[in-house]
């Protein structure tokens, strides 16, 4: 995804063994993201993940098949990680591992983590490593 905006409703799925998205920058949310099992989400240095109002970040895995959200330099604070800045009830991470996240974060409130929540956000979890 060379992309940096999703801004019309996007569906995410497992295309082949290994890293099925590679992500090359920060990419703001606005619209709704699913993102179906199995799928990999590998981010460069810097890159990341905001959802914004109007955005939504659904990413349903199951298990043993899991949504990962990863860094391409396999290192901690390799990748900006996700910040979520909204109350859509749609942001669900079930069977989701986001690992690696937090370097270059600029809109996270707390620097060096993987994902973020303003004290405006709605995110529902379940069976989830972050």
């Amino acid at each position: 995804m060379e992309q940096t905006a999703i801004n019309t409703d996007m569906v995410l799925e497992a295309r082949v063994n290994g890293v099925d998205y590679p992500v090359t920058n920060k990419v703001d949310v606005t619209a709704n993201l699913t993102i179906k099992p199995c799928v990999t989400i590998m981010f460069e240095e810097g890159a990341g993940m905001v959802v914004r109002n109007g955005g939504s970040l659904t990413a349903i895995g199951t298990e043993g098949n899991e949504v990962y959200f990863t860094s391409h330099s396999d290192k901690r604070g390799g990748w900006a990680g996700i910040t979520f800045l909204n109350t859509n009830a749609h942001n669900v991470l079930d069977y989701c591992i986001i690992e690696q996240g937090g370097g270059d974060n600029t809109n996270a409130p707390a620097p060096g983590s993987s994902s973020s929540l303003t004290h405006h956000t709605r995110l529902t979890t379940a069976w989830s490593i972050v």
